[in-house]
């Protein structure tokens, strides 16, 4: 795998430095931190496979369609690990289109979950953060982007993200050494992975990216919900249950949810303006048919009948013409 021929290991920051003055630093270097993260961990499952020894691999149906009263808000500020979450996830409803959409189709935005009143958001291609929407200024959350991170020399502001990048012959995106066993097991992380396009895929490589720990990629159009493959044996079911709690813990602690208080059901219907434009725009439409077909009609009338249609002063001076002079 290519690598960098430097890396940034450690840095440590003075006080303010007075101009002849001097200050000594102490910086501590591990081994781990030297590591080489073409990363293989000696447990690793590498084919991610439905079937007994593989680190995915569950007998264990997850429960749907409960009714449990809870909605995604209830969640804010509930740990990751709460049984709580188990509690809301039992809600999920696989029969529901958007729930696929918000994993297959999260090109800026990620689709409603019904079942568990996730709103559906917007979210900026990079690191910018989840918003409620695209053009209320008062609901960026505006994460920085990574050269601003790195301007700061904070340590405690650095983020993992997923990516199209290879390592060695596995797709980075489907990656479970580096998105479960590093990412997740060793670093701790809980939140949403995503990855970039899947466009030019092979046909397993979604359900293997989702097995792996990414939650989801950014694509647009119900068309890419088709390359989630397993979505009902007890391995896809739990897997798809753990991507939308990494996507849905993100969410509920994000600006996309300030101001909505708990319990509150998430629904999306067309707005009555709407609807009377509809309405307008198909009477127009209906309208322009019908007077196509008349003027159609006329025409073709027209040409079979030239003298219904003539002037009448012409008319009535032909009529003249053709009576018959008196003897």
């Amino acid at each position: 795998m290519e690598k960098s021929t430097v890396n940034l290991i450690v840095f440590e920051k003075t006080d303010d430095i007075q101009p002849g003055a001097a200050q000594g630093i102490t910086v501590t270097v591990t081994k781990e931190d030297m590591a080489s993260y073409s990363y293989a961990h000696e447990n690793s499952d590498t084919t991610l496979g439905n079937t007994a020894g593989s680190k995915v691999y569950t007998t264990e149906n997850p429960t749907t369609n409960a009714d449990n009263g809870l909605t995604l808000s209830d969640l804010r500020g509930v740990d990751f690990n709460d049984a709580k979450w188990d509690q809301l996830l039992d809600q999920l409803d696989l029969s529901e289109s958007d729930l696929y959409v918000a994993l297959a189709a999260s090109y800026d935005q990620t689709a409603q979950i019904s079942s568990i009143s996730k709103p559906a958001t917007v979210d900026f291609d990079g690191p910018q953060g989840i918003v409620g929407a695209i053009t209320d200024a008062t609901e960026y959350t505006a994460y920085p982007t990574e050269p601003i991170i790195a301007t700061t020399f904070n340590k405690d502001l650095s983020r993992q993200m997923g990516c199209m990048n290879y390592l060695g012959t596995t797709w980075g995106g489907a990656d479970y050494a580096l998105n479960t066993d590093l990412l997740r097991n060793e670093w701790g992380f809980n939140g949403f992975l995503i990855s970039d396009m899947v466009m030019n895929a092979g046909s397993n490589s979604v359900d293997q990216a989702l097995r792996s720990g990414t939650d989801s990629w950014m694509a647009w159009g119900t068309a890419f919900t088709s390359l989630i493959h397993d979505t009902s044996s007890a391995t896809g079911v739990a897997t798809l249950r753990r991507a939308v709690k990494n996507m849905s813990y993100a969410i509920v602690n994000s600006r996309a949810m300030d101001g909505i208080a708990p319990g509150t059901k998430i629904s999306y219907r067309i707005s009555p303006w709407k609807i009377w434009l509809y309405s307008a725009d198909a009477a127009v439409a209906i309208l322009a048919i019908g007077m196509t077909v008349v003027m159609i009609h006329r025409t073709k009338h027209a040409k079979a009948n030239p003298d219904l249609y003539k002037p009448r002063k012409l008319r009535s001076k032909k009529k003249e013409d053709e009576q018959p002079e008196e003897a």
